[in-house]
């Protein structure tokens, strides 16, 4: 973590859908997600990948917009090294006995119906930092584009402040 690190180059931290430790299910998740990765065709990694990723509501109301990115994604050149050794990183991340060391104003915001990163994980990080502040917004792992104008509202809000 950046703010732990290299605390002298940050003046504020956003940690948008985020976590400290994975919990058990995050594990499990992310061992499906690595399989995934590994042996299924992309298009395939994709479409599983949409329902960690965005909320049921917002996939419902907008499937045109979640097919298009599962395309978009899909339609890449693979780089299945890359996304293995990513996803072995999140499975070894923790962060968690160092929160109390950040020391700089943090903004934690989620969505309520996040299901790769649930919101008890942000709420261990806002309990784990001193003064952090948490925002939850209807929706997804994706809440920077299923909501988009409400994010950045947050964001812009927290950064002005700081």
């Amino acid at each position: 973590m950046m703010a732990l690190d290299h605390a002298d180059t940050v003046r504020s931290i956003t940690l948008a859908s985020s976590f400290a430790k994975p919990d058990a299910y995050l594990l499990r998740e992310f061992e499906l997600r690595r399989k995934l990765m590994a042996e299924a065709d992309m298009h395939t990694v994709y479409i599983c990948y949409a329902l960690f990723l965005f909320s049921p509501r917002f996939t419902r109301e907008n499937p045109e917009r979640v097919s298009a990115w599962v395309n978009r994604c899909a339609s890449g050149k693979p780089e299945r090294e890359v996304a293995l050794k990513r996803i072995d990183m999140i499975m070894a991340h923790d962060a968690l006995a160092r929160l109390g060391q950040v020391r700089k104003p943090t903004l934690v915001i989620g969505g309520d119906q996040d299901f790769c990163t649930p919101p008890q994980l942000s709420d261990e990080l806002v309990a784990g930092i001193q003064g952090a502040e948490r925002v939850v917004l209807s929706g997804g792992h994706m809440i920077h584009e299923e909501r988009a104008d409400l994010f950045f509202e947050a964001v812009q809000a927290f950064v002005g402040r700081h």
